[in-house]
């Protein structure tokens, strides 16, 4: 049964767009636990805003909140740049969020980092923001 309020074709770009997500979301595990972190958490929610990955620089001792952004048309600006103030502001929300829920590792010093995928390319930007 259709979804009512929706037209066919939104739905098919949003299945299209979660699922791209979600691959991203694995390729960037892969890459930062191939570079030596733990994986800690993903998609952490919270009304304030959604943490993509959480992870642990074990060397650093270090807890790393990661956003991932895709982009497969440079027309509308990088990746990067797509993660602006507000949105920055809702995922250090969540991260205080995400402490709160976590106390054992409010004591660790963290950072937000990025994986941004543009074409047939990544890129992971430590201290982000």
């Amino acid at each position: 049964m259709p979804e009512k309020g929706k037209p066919l074709l939104n739905r098919l770009r949003a299945t299209r767009s979660a699922n791209q997500g979600k691959s991203a979301e694995d390729e960037a595990i892969r890459l930062l636990t191939a570079n030596g972190l733990k994986l800690l958490d993903r998609n952490f929610n919270t009304p304030m805003g959604e943490i993509d990955i959480v992870m642990l620089d074990p060397v650093r001792q270090t807890l790393v909140f990661v956003e991932v952004r895709v982009r497969n048309n440079p027309r509308w600006g990088g990746a990067a740049s797509s993660i602006d103030r507000p949105k920055q502001l809702r995922i250090r929300r969540a991260a205080s969020m995400f402490l709160k829920h976590n106390p054992t590792l409010k004591a660790l010093p963290c950072r937000f980092d990025a994986v941004c995928f543009e074409q047939e390319h990544h890129k992971w930007i430590r201290q982000a923001f």
